[in-house]
């Protein structure tokens, strides 16, 4: 019998909608994954360098020890996603939807939150620095244990 690598890394494409996949460790660079969708899905760890995800929709996904560098997210819609143990390294979230979703022991470092709506989240012993929000709307969310530190308004 012959060993075949199947990996659903190569499900990964610009407009793709997927849902119930698993990535044991996603590393990616430099990957267009415009109107991605992913849906009840986990990616639990990788790293990712200068993906954009403009316009994706991430929906009941978890993340934990993923990397995301120079990433687009900008209008995105992230509803009730677990992200645990992650960075977010000069990611531009710009007008995104994020709601009902739980960040734990993340960090943001230089992430651009212009214009987003972040509604009902929960941060938990997460760190931002350098972090720049401008007109955007926060409702309902809890800070619990974050350091925050030259954030820009």
């Amino acid at each position: 019998m012959k060993n075949m690598d199947i990996s659903n890394t190569n499900l990964l494409v610009k407009g793709s909608k997927l849902n119930f996949q698993v990535f044991p460790a996603l590393e990616l660079e430099d990957k267009n994954l415009e109107f991605l969708h992913l849906i009840s899905s986990a990616v639990l760890s990788g790293h990712l360098q200068k993906v954009c995800f403009y316009n994706a929709s991430f929906l009941s996904t978890k993340f934990s020890g993923v990397s995301f560098n120079d990433c687009d997210l900008k209008s995105s819609d992230l509803c009730s996603i677990w992200v645990n143990n992650c960075s977010f390294q000069n990611t531009d979230f710009s007008n995104a939807t994020i709601s009902d979703s739980t960040f734990v022991n993340c960090m943001f470092n230089g992430a651009i939150f212009e214009s987003i709506s972040l509604t009902k989240c929960q941060f938990i012993n997460c760190t931002f620095e350098q972090f720049l929000i401008d007109d955007s709307t926060f409702s309902l969310n809890t800070f619990k244990h974050c350091c925050i530190k030259h954030t820009f308004y």
